[in-house]
Formats: C-alpha cells, sequence, structure tokens
C-alpha cells in the first residue's frame, strides 16, 4: 500500500526542504500514475493522470 500520509514536516508547519519538496511531488506523481493504472485494469478506461494528481492535491492540501 502507498503512503498517502503528508510527511510530519508537513503537519508541523516547518517547511520543508526543496530534497523533501521533491521527494513528496514525487510520490505524489507515483500514486497518480498508480491511481490510473488501477483504473484501466478495472475498466478498460484510461484516467487523465494530472486529474488523479489534482484530485490528490486537493484531497490533501485543500
Amino acid at each position: 500500500m502507498i503512503n498517502t500520509q503528508p510527511s510530519a514536516t508537513s503537519s508541523t508547519n516547518v517547511k520543508a526542504s526543496p530534497e523533501e519538496e521533491r521527494i513528496h511531488l514525487t510520490r505524489m506523481i507515483d500514486i497518480a500514475i498508480t491511481e490510473a493504472e488501477q483504473e484501466y485494469l478495472t475498466n478498460g478506461i484510461l484516467m487523465d493522470a494530472s486529474q488523479a494528481l489534482l484530485s490528490l492535491r486537493n484531497k490533501h492540501f485543500g
């Protein structure tokens, strides 16, 4: 299972380093790709990965 929880720095209002931000964004992109693959396997229709990423951003960052 993919960990989609915000990092500890996000929950304590401490500014993340550029490296942490890059890692977090990479994780979000990986999750979006995984969701798109699962959607395709489920119904044969590809999900737009950018829509999945937008959905995750809205879910986790309001």
